[in-house]
């Protein structure tokens, strides 16, 4: 079963999997209801088993609480930049042609 919600949604429940997009993307690094650390905190314990947060990471740096998040994923290894994905996509479709 999937369940698609806002982060109050899930607020003292748990599930295996969590999925959480952080909508925001600007060059401002304006976050609105993202820069709540009681939100964040809800989103990362959701999770039993997984958790994929999928977002801007310049944008998230503008906290210090997203920045702590971020910084302890990139050191253990946890941390993928979608530029690093899509430079690898296109090598495979070049040794492909």
């Amino acid at each position: 079963m999937c369940r698609v919600g806002t982060v109050d949604s899930f607020q003292g429940q748990e599930v295996d999997l969590v999925i959480f997009s952080a909508t925001r993307s600007n060059e401002f690094g304006e976050m609105g209801f993202l820069r709540d650390p009681r939100r964040l905190c809800v989103a990362i314990t959701r999770a039993r088993r997984g958790l994929i947060l999928v977002g801007d990471a310049q944008t998230l740096r503008s906290s210090h609480h997203w920045t702590a998040l971020i910084e302890s994923c990139e050191s253990r290894g946890c941390f993928v930049d979608a530029g690093s994905l899509y430079a690898s996509a296109s090598d495979v479709d070049k040794t492909h042609l």
